[in-house]
Order: C-alpha cells, then structure tokens, then sequence
C-alpha cells in the first residue's frame, strides 16, 4: 500500500452532518482513506450519506487535493474530486 499523507479539514469537520450523492455516478465506499483500499459497497445517486468524522484532504502525490469523507456505517468515499479534474460527488443536504 502506497503512503497517504492528509490534512484534517476544519471547515469540514461537522461530524453527522448529511450529504447527497450529485454525481452521475455511484460514489465508491472503501475501507480506508487510502484510494486503493477494498471496495466496501457502492451508493447510488440521489442516496444521503452521513458524515463519521472530520473530512481529511490528501496534500501530496497525484491526487493532491482529493477530500475524503468517512461515512456511516463505515468507510471512506471521495466527496470532491474537482481539483484533480474529476467530479463533485457529494454536496451538503440541508
């Protein structure tokens, strides 16, 4: 497994605050932070999600930039990928 290195994200620490998958696409829940973990399960668009914990944004390597959200029940997904030329996969619910 390759090293990750990550920043907490202060102004994305509301622990229990709902997202909504915006993307086209099924956003990927994995068992880690890392981008090459296993696969937990898929969550289709239009689903909510909620926030475990503080998002974490990796600060280097290709995907500097990426934000990585934990989840409930379990997991990590990939809320904004923009900076990396990919898309917002996540946006708040309220």
């Amino acid at each position: 497994r390759s090293t990750l290195t990550s920043e907490e994200m202060p102004d994305a620490a509301a622990v229990g605050r709902w997202w909504r998958v915006c993307g086209a696409g099924d956003v990927v829940v994995r068992e880690e932070e890392f981008l090459i973990s296993a696969e937990l399960r898929r969550i289709r668009p239009g689903s909510w999600v909620q926030q475990a914990a503080p998002a974490r944004r990796i600060v280097h390597g290709p995907a500097t930039g990426l934000i990585r959200l934990p989840v409930l029940p379990s997991g990590w997904v990939t809320s904004d990928a923009r900076v990396v030329n990919g898309p917002l996969f996540l946006e708040p619910a309220e």
